[in-house]
């Protein structure tokens, strides 16, 4: 028997090892790429979630925030606060919002909802992503129990205010609204009331409503009335109010003290005399009638309105006047419902009558300095007295029917207080030594008016300065001095009142 041996070797050829060299980097190839995808999947995961989370977060706080006042603005602040850098990811945010209006709800007042759309753009690595997503705000109190909110009423501009005084017929008018965001609750009843009696009322049903309409007052009795304006929906009242004082009522009170108050001049002099109420209130304005004599020696009226800003208290007018005329005035209250330009009528209240009044006349004329006299003080020879010639003189002619006239020319030299007579023409020797410096001239009227006594009517003091040649005569008379002191044997001018 023949033996054969066999020889093995252990290993890999090199054939074998090119091979599964190859096997081995294909699947390492393949792995890396996995890895890779992997990774970038990771980033992308992470943007997307940056960018919910941002919105998310976003949308939270827009739910918390305050649904009356939510704007625009504030959803920017909102989404500046969004905005940012997490990580390796930056973050914009977006955001937008528009309101809406259910059927029956006034676009006046709050929407009934909301939309909020929110945008936010993450980049981190890879290409931006961008979230879109939204809400819808909901007033959600208002929309489950709309009758807790009371209605809104308000009175017009052209309604009358707290205090004023109203008379006759009088415009009144008021709006409304129920308040309501998600469900129409209508007023069901709305109206103005006077002293809780209707004026104008309406029982219509409406989310928005106006009423007008006439308060006839003179089925009101004068005085304090409360004016209320009420709207009611299914549960809830509102009510305003205010007080209005109605005045129909005639004065039936005298004006009291008539007076001649002050006489500034010649040309005006102001009556007073006490306020009257017609009613609970003082009258609006008088009927003053100023009567002035004529030269046929009857009285013609001039009508004057007066319409006091302060209505209680004493009462002054002032009335222009003629130089050298004579008058009295009658005064009664009236109230303001008519425009009187008569002297009768049954809204006018009992007249008060003042007595005679006579202006003051004017007068003009010249004085010449003859000699202008010499000081003594600052001579060394005796004082000369100066010497003036008055001439022209003549007063306002009376306008008035009168008899037995005259006039009593005076003057006053320097500061002496003693009055002396003069006659036109005549020279006049100053009664004190030294230089002539002003001359004070006044006239006496004296006269009967027709179905009067007989009185002295004196003018103003009028002053003529200078030391030589024509005097001055100053612009302004003065028409408050007058001496009370000087006697004659008739009646003077505090006599005026016959």
């Amino acid at each position: 028997m023949q033996t054969v041996n066999h020889r093995h070797d252990d290993g890999m050829t090199i054939i074998e090892v090119v091979i599964a060299s190859a096997v081995l980097l294909f699947a390492l190839t393949a792995l890396l790429g996995l890895l890779a995808v992997s990774t970038g999947m990771t980033a992308k995961a992470k943007t997307q979630t940056v960018a919910v989370n941002r919105a998310n977060s976003f949308i939270e706080q827009v739910r918390a925030a305050d649904y009356l006042t939510l704007n625009q603005a504030q959803l920017n602040a909102i989404a500046a606060s969004n905005a940012g850098t997490t990580g390796n990811v930056a973050v914009s945010v977006a955001a937008s919002m528009t309101p809406f209006w259910i059927a029956g709800v006034p676009t006046s007042g709050p929407p009934s909802y909301i939309k909020v759309g929110v945008t936010v753009v993450a980049t981190g690595v890879g290409a931006p992503f961008t979230y879109r997503t939204g809400t819808y705000l909901r007033q959600w109190k208002m929309a489950v129990d709309p009758g807790k909110i009371k209605p809104t009423v308000t009175f017009s501009s052209d309604t009358p205010q707290s205090g004023a005084v109203v008379f006759g017929d009088v415009s009144v008018r008021v709006g409304g609204q129920a308040h309501s965001n998600m469900i129409a609750v209508p007023l069901q009843r709305f109206g103005i009331y006077a002293a809780g009696t209707p004026v104008v009322e309406t029982t219509l049903t409406a989310q928005d409503m106006t009423v007008d309409g006439i308060w006839d007052t003179t089925l009101w009795p004068d005085g304090s009335v409360p004016l209320t304006a009420e709207g009611r929906d299914a549960t809830q009242l509102q009510v305003i109010s205010r007080s209005v004082i109605i005045d129909n009522l005639p004065p039936t009170s005298t004006p009291s003290a008539l007076s001649l108050d002050a006489v500034t001049s010649n040309a005006a002099a102001t009556w007073g005399w006490g306020s009257v109420k017609d009613g609970v209130s003082p009258v609006d304005d008088y009927l003053l009638r100023v009567f002035m004599q004529n030269s046929a020696g009857t009285f013609d009226p001039t009508s004057i309105i007066v319409n006091p800003s302060v209505k209680d208290g004493r009462i002054t007018q002032s009335v222009s006047t003629t130089g050298l005329s004579r008058y009295y005035v009658v005064v009664r209250g009236r109230r303001p419902r008519e425009t009187y330009s008569g002297y009768t009528g049954t809204d006018i209240g009992p007249e008060a009558v003042s007595g005679y009044f006579i202006s003051r006349p004017n007068f003009s004329g010249t004085i010449t300095v003859n000699t202008p006299g010499v000081d003594y003080k600052s001579s060394s020879k005796p004082g000369t007295p100066a010497q003036f010639t008055p001439s022209g003189f003549a007063y306002s002619t009376p306008t008035f029917a009168r008899s037995a006239e005259s006039v009593t020319w005076q003057y006053r030299y320097g500061t002496t207080t003693a009055w002396t007579n003069f006659t036109n023409g005549v020279k006049i020797t100053a009664p004190a030594v030294g230089v002539i410096s002003k001359v004070s001239v006044r006239c006496l009227v004296k006269l009967t008016p027709s179905g009067g006594s007989q009185i002295v009517v004196p003018s103003g003091i009028a002053d003529y300065t200078g030391t030589s040649g024509t005097l001055v005569r100053n612009a302004t008379v003065d028409w408050a001095k007058w001496p009370d002191t000087f006697t004659l044997d008739y009646p003077v001018w505090s006599n005026w009142k016959l």
